[in-house]
Order: structure tokens, then sequence, then C-alpha cells
């Protein structure tokens, strides 16, 4: 009998041992800053997650971007129309789908541009700082000013978070889902691009191969990583057929859209030596000047501009136009398709920078030239054109998918009142200098910069005068705090 209670002793210390292990594997194995805002009463990143309110229909919803560019997206989602509100069918009805819903917005300058972790190989901040860029959407306070040393404003949690920058979603988003799945509270997380890069399975079977576009602004997401996000989803979804991701760094696209004089020139009609985007050349990154009849660029005005040779050969080209811009880059997706001779058509391209959507009249005439192109009597690119090929846009993606999960949870508020804005800003003190803040190291409590109200103090003039002349909704909800 005494060697049986020693044995069962023994099994129930094992035992005990073991879900202790567990235990701290489980801990073990999220961000510190996540550990922190769960268990660590003591930290100023504790959560109080106990205290988030049960119902959450009338909690705003949250948006974060690397700066006040983001405010573009809250305007897109102000006036979204993607859904029946009455069935939850996707089909517009002419009502916002958000209409009556609060917002959160969080333009995060003091620590971006977010590439320059990458390339400083400090990813591990980078991931923190989306963490932590949540963690002050779902807390209830914000500093008032830079000179404060306690979070003395008041503000809403938050019921779900919608991440825009590619950046954050691939490298900090999968943390901030474990940490809500952790705390206990319903809140939706919704990436923009994972939700553009989810749509493109849409309509396909499990055994369907495929073949995907990206269209991507020059911002630290490698062509790897897009890549292996989508594989990854399709594993997650168990598709077995076989996919060709092709991806084009829109190099100039948005540079010309910002009116970047390097990339475009409103005043020149001759070729300048300052010209930084494509030129001809024999790269995958040049004009190729086998293909100008298929880029079919815009000649009025000085949207294109040339340089001629003695020979009266054209020398050189610049492009000076968005439009000729998105005509170069999309030809070279659609063509490298051609040439790499994969029989299964292009079904979409992801148009990884949220702004490209503006001209997707411009993108949706571009393919159907291209679709109708004939060379020697024949179609030269049926092969590679899919005819229900389709643009994703993340933020329409994006939009949709936060509205479906809301009504889901049914966490959405269903006012019969227009919407409000709160704009919050991160600031770096002025008497404190960083010495390099892309190389901060994870882990530390030490505060290095204030998230407080969006004002124009903390911008230049130029981003109030653009909000007041191309966002008129959500200038409208923010011009009595703006000054």
């Amino acid at each position: 009998m005494d060697k049986r209670r020693h044995i069962f002793g023994y099994l129930f210390i094992y035992v005990l041992i073991l879900a202790g292990c567990s235990n701290e594997e489980k801990i073990d194995n999220i961000l510190p800053i996540s550990s922190k805002s769960l268990y660590d009463t003591a930290s100023i990143y504790y959560a109080e997650f106990d205290k988030y309110p049960t119902d959450l229909s009338t909690l705003p919803i949250g948006v974060i971007d690397a700066s006040s560019e983001g405010f573009s997206v809250v305007e897109h989602l102000l006036i979204a129309d993607y859904v029946d509100n009455i069935t939850g069918a996707l089909s517009p009805d002419g009502i916002p789908d958000f209409g009556g819903e609060n917002f959160q917005f969080l333009a995060d300058d003091a620590n971006s541009p977010y590439r320059n972790y990458i390339q400083n190989g400090n990813v591990a901040f980078l991931k923190e700082q989306v963490v932590r860029n949540s963690l002050f959407m779902m807390g209830s306070s914000f500093y008032n000013l830079t000179v404060d040393d306690f979070r003395n404003g008041v503000k809403e949690r938050v019921k779900a978070i919608v991440l825009f920058s590619n950046l954050s979603v691939i490298n900090g988003m999968a943390e901030v889902k474990d940490l809500i799945s952790r705390s206990g509270v319903d809140v939706v997380v919704v990436g923009a691009i994972e939700a553009a890069l989810r749509n493109t399975f849409e309509g396909r079977s499990k055994s369907d191969n495929y073949c995907v576009g990206v269209l991507a602004s020059s911002n630290g997401v490698t062509a790897r990583e897009y890549e292996e996000t989508i594989r990854r989803m399709a594993q997650e979804r168990e598709m077995s057929g076989s996919i060709q991701v092709f991806f084009q760094e829109g190099t100039g696209i948005k540079e010309a859209m910002d009116g970047v004089k390097e990339y475009i020139s409103p005043d020149s009609y001759v070729a300048r030596k300052d010209y930084r985007g494509p030129g001809l050349g024999i790269s995958y990154k040049d004009i190729d000047i086998s293909l100008m009849d298929r880029y079919n660029f815009n000649n009025q005005g000085n949207n294109l501009l040339r340089r001629i040779n003695l020979e009266g050969e054209i020398s050189d080209i610049q492009l000076n136009s968005v439009e000729n811009y998105l005509r170069y880059h999309i030809v070279s997706i659609v063509e490298r398709h051609r040439r790499s001779g994969n029989k299964v058509p292009l079904s979409s391209i992801v148009l990884a920078d949220y702004r490209y959507a503006d001209y997707k009249d411009v993108l949706n005439r571009i393919i159907s030239e291209l679709y109708n192109f004939k060379r020697d009597g024949g179609f030269l690119y049926r092969e590679s054109i899919s005819p229900e090929f389709r643009f994703i846009d993340p933020v329409e993606e994006a939009a949709k998918e936060c509205y479906l999960a809301l009504r889901k949870n049914h966490s959405l508020a269903l006012r019969g009142v227009g919407s409000k804005l709160s704009a919050f800003i991160s600031v770096f003190p002025s008497d404190r200098q960083l010495d390099n803040k892309y190389l901060r190291e994870s882990g530390s409590e030490t505060i290095t910069y204030k998230e407080v109200p969006f004002a124009s103090r903390y911008v230049d003039p130029s981003v109030i005068s653009n909000m007041e002349k191309r966002l008129p909704v959500t200038y409208s909800l923010l011009k009595n705090t703006l000054y």
C-alpha cells in the first residue's frame, strides 16, 4: 500500500511539473510585451482586459497606419458601400456600410518608416511596435500633451483594429491576434494586405492551379514575403494546386502621385538629367523598346518625355504621368507571364499599395487593351489574362472583412446618427533625443514617444490642406479639433 502511495505521489508531482512546463511554454511563445500586457500588473503595458465592456457594439473601430496618409483609408471606410446592410450580402445598397459607426485613427509618425527596422535588422522592435500600437487602441487613455508624464486623457477602447501598413501586417499582425485570443476580449483584427491576398482564393477549388500578380510600392515588403504569405494562406485552406506569383515593384507610381520631382515634372517637355524612374534598357526593371506598341503610353502634352540622338533614334524615354507609370508596370507583369510560358492565366493583380486603387478605371482600361491586343492576326495575351481577371484593392477587402466580422459578432453599432472620429499621432517629445530610433531595443519599458491628439502643430501644413481638398468627410469630422 505504501509503495502504491509513493508511486501515485510521484505521478502527481510529474503531472504538476508537466503542467508548469506547459504554462511556461505558453508564456515563452509570446512576445514579452504581450506577456506583460496580460500578466504583469506592474508593467506600463498591463492592459486590464478584464475592464473591457461586455457589449462592444458602441465602441469605435480602430484604424492604424504608419503615417497620416492613413486618413485616406479612414475616408474610404466612412463612405464604403460593399454590403447590403439588411441581408449582409456582398451587394451595395446605397447606404454606407459603417454609417453610424465611430472611428479612432492612430498615425504612427514617430516610429515610421517601418522599412528602416528591417534594414537595420531590428524586426523584433517592429513586431513589438505593432503590438504596442494595438494596445494603445485597446486602451482607455492618451497623453494630452507631449510634456505630460502621465496619460491623463480618456478615450474609448476599440472593438476592431484595422492595420493598413503592409509591413505591420506581415511583421506583427499574427502577434496581435495571438495576444487578443489570450486576452478573452472579442476584438476583431483585420490586416488590409492579408484581406486582399486572401481574396485571390475567391471562387477557387482546392485543386486549382492559378497565377496572381502583386503590384507593390517600395515599402520594404519583399516579393518573397508576399509569396510566402500567399502560400501560407493556401496551405491553411488545404489548397493543393500550384501557385505562381508575379511580383512587380511599382517604382515611381507613388512618387508620381506625390509629385516628387525626380519622377514627375509638370514643367518639363524634354528628357531631364535628374529623372529616377524607369528608362530604356535590357533588364526587367527597364522600359523595353520592343514593347512600345503594348505600353501604349499616353503621348499627349508632356506625359512622355524623349531624348533623340543624332541619328534621329530614340535614345531615352522618361515617364511623366501616373497613367504612364501604371502602363509600364502592368504591361511588365503581363509580359513576364507570357514569356514564362505558363498556361494558367493571371486571375488577378493585388494592388498592394492602397492608393493605386484610385486609378482603377485606368488600370481596367490597360488590362482591356492587353486582353484585346492583336499581333499577326492573333490575340497575344489571351492565354495570359483570365476573362474573369480583376484588380484587388486592399482597402475594399479590409472594409468587407471588418464589416462582416463585426456583423457576425453582433458588434455593429446600428446607430441612426452620424459617425464620429477621434485621431491621434505618435510624436517624440522635443526635449528627448534618440541616437537612432531604428536600433531601439525590444522589451524595454522606457517611453521614447507619446500618443497625443492629432493637431496641426505636429504635421506639415500641407497635410491639413490636402485633407481638406481630398478627404472631405474625414476633414468635416476633424476640422474643429485640428487647430
